[in-house]
């Protein structure tokens, strides 16, 4: 495809069961002819289910700067990719350096495939690095047994991306199968949509990002976060930390309703940017519409926590309406520790 003169669109089918890559990864360049028309589709021959192995480091697809790319596995998610690396990324994607100038991938299409790494703690079953990043759309995907469901890193909220992340499956029934750290992480973006992914059983002993998060926002802008159903957060080890439905980190103009967030849970803190919560927000400018938030259970011992909340917020100029929250998180050791509902730190708030 990197040298191919373009006359129209491109259709690599995969016609066998098994694709075993050993260390190897399948790389997909640029070519500068690609476009809507020039496009390259990656999917499943009629009958066939690929499995794709690969033992690489550096994914088991990487997508380095190239654009207009397809990979669909199909209504019935025929397509599974498996990377038994230690830190184990599915599909990679990632810009282009030449001198100074950084070509960011656009116009990629992620869908209906399954993931599955080999590590609760490290590693993405999505994994999207740089500058440039526009017109992605991640959907109806199942990921399992990575650190991050799907990760966006390095990004610029300038200017306008455009990118998609809905209908994703992130977790698993299976405690050797979650995903530990966080479901969905999205830094410096500006216009983006996220919606209608189911997140489960974010359960690890990992106290990155202030504990085990289903949706991790910062630095971002203009985003819709809607339709989101996550459940069974929670940090499992003896520290001072506590799942979290959404962590929204420094953001402006976010719009955040028809979430459904429960079972969020963990040690309990004393801070509560490092403890438990349905939803916690610094975010400014931000609307808060129609969540449903249901915490139960208990702090789980930790001698020093003493507050939870279902919503925190910590920003300026939000707006919290006809959202319903349920608290009734007891701790097992604090006696003077504090179940909220609602809990904003802003003065005349």
């Amino acid at each position: 495809f990197r040298f191919a003169n373009l006359k129209g669109p491109v259709r690599f089918e995969l016609i066998d069961e098994v694709y075993n890559l050993s260390i190897t990864t399948a790389f997909i360049f640029k070519n500068t002819q690609a476009s809507a028309t020039n496009a390259l589709t990656i999917q499943a021959a009629s009958g066939v289910t690929p499995t794709i192995t690969s033992s690489s480091s550096t994914g088991v697809i990487r997508i380095n700067g190239a654009d207009y790319i397809t990979i669909n596995g199909g209504i019935s998610n025929d397509i599974s990719m498996v990377n038994t690396n230690a830190t184990p990324y599915g599909i990679y994607i990632d810009s282009l350096t030449t001198g100074c100038i950084t070509d960011g991938s656009h116009h990629i299409t992620i869908k209906n495939c399954n993931f599955t790494g080999s590590s609760t703690t490290t590693g993405s079953g999505i994994y999207i690095n740089g500058n440039g990043m526009i017109n992605l759309d991640i959907e109806n995907n199942n990921f399992a047994k990575f650190g991050f469901g799907i990760n966006q890193t390095g990004g610029n909220n300038t200017s306008a991306s455009n990118n998609v992340y809905k209908n994703n499956i992130i977790g698993s029934e299976t405690n050797s199968d979650y995903v530990g750290v966080c479901g969905i992480y999205i830094s410096s973006l500006n216009m983006a949509e996220i919606s209608g992914n189911v997140i489960k059983n974010i359960k690890s002993t990992s106290s990155t990002n202030n504990g085990p998060t289903g949706i991790y926002l910062y630095y971002a802008k203009n985003i819709n976060v809607f339709n989101n159903f996550i459940s069974g957060v929670e940090y499992t080890s003896t520290s001072n930390y506590g799942g979290k439905g959404l962590n929204l980190i420094l953001n402006d103009l976010i719009n955040v309703f028809n979430n459904v967030i429960a079972n969020i849970g963990g040690k309990g803190s004393s801070t509560i940017a490092n403890g438990i919560s349905g939803i916690y927000s610094s975010s400014t400018n931000s609307n808060f519409y129609f969540n449903t938030i249901a915490l139960t259970g208990n702090y789980n011992s930790y001698a020093t926590a003493n507050i939870c909340a279902a919503i925190f917020n910590a920003g300026n100029g939000c707006n919290f309406v006809n959202n319903i929250l349920f608290n009734k998180i007891q701790p097992t050791t604090n006696s003077t520790a504090k179940s909220y509902s609602f809990y904003s730190s802003v003065t005349g708030a």
